[in-house]
């Protein structure tokens, strides 16, 4: 991921959305920005909501972002109808990451996603290795419909994925004029798979991420 030379419209890469259904914030507002997750308590967000759970996966890497966006999914919304909503008050963030939206949400706004700018779609999927690499896992949909914009992570909680955002955009903060990647980085606080490299390799082949530990106890992120 270089970030060294970006036109003006994709200055921001340092920043993440984070997008759920909860009615905290106002359809007039339609989202707002934090820079922890007592902001986001304070708020009026519940310890129990995606939304925290996500931001603390989030705020709690090293390097840490300075900021998170959150945006609001109203009912009946599609999510690619509230992402374009919210370009219209906001474009001031890089990654992106749903909470409980379905795999045909996340495929449509994947679909698209080069059309509405510099973004990226984070998301994560979770189950059995036959589950994650199956005909009919969101890993297989993403590559057959070579989806250019998106990172997904093989991970056992959806919750985990703020963490992998978090390290993305807590990264892109720290190296503002240079190149780095997120592989073989650590997720503070996120819980690695033991996999075997059968396994890694599956997932892979998906142009998917998995986190895992290599050797007795090096926790890492590999894609």
């Amino acid at each position: 991921m270089d970030v060294s030379a970006a036109p003006a419209e994709s200055a921001v890469f340092d920043t993440g959305l984070i997008l759920g259904s909860s009615t905290v914030i106002s359809l007039a507002d339609r989202v707002r920005s934090f820079s922890s997750p007592a902001e986001i308590l304070a708020a009026g967000f519940g310890s129990d909501s995606m939304e925290y759970k996500v931001a603390l996966g989030y705020f709690g890497v090293t390097p840490a972002p300075a900021s998170v966006l959150i945006g609001r999914i109203d009912t009946g919304k599609t999510l690619t109808k509230a992402f374009t909503e919210i370009l219209k008050v906001n474009r001031s963030f890089y990654g992106i990451y749903a909470c409980k939206v379905t795999d045909k949400e996340l495929l449509d706004l994947a679909k698209d996603l080069d059309s509405y700018g510099h973004f990226i779609l984070f998301y994560t999927c979770d189950g059995t290795l036959t589950e994650v690499t199956g005909a009919t896992g969101l890993f297989k949909k993403m590559k057959d419909l070579n989806a250019k914009r998106v990172l997904g992570t093989w991970l056992d909680f959806a919750t985990y994925g703020g963490a992998v955002m978090g390290l993305a955009m807590g990264l892109a903060h720290a190296h503002a004029n240079d190149a780095f990647s997120l592989c073989y980085k650590s997720l503070s606080n996120v819980q690695p798979m033991r996999l075997n490299q059968s396994e890694v390799d599956a997932v892979k082949a998906l142009n998917a991420n998995v986190y895992i530990v290599r050797g007795t106890r090096h926790a890492m992120l590999e894609n």
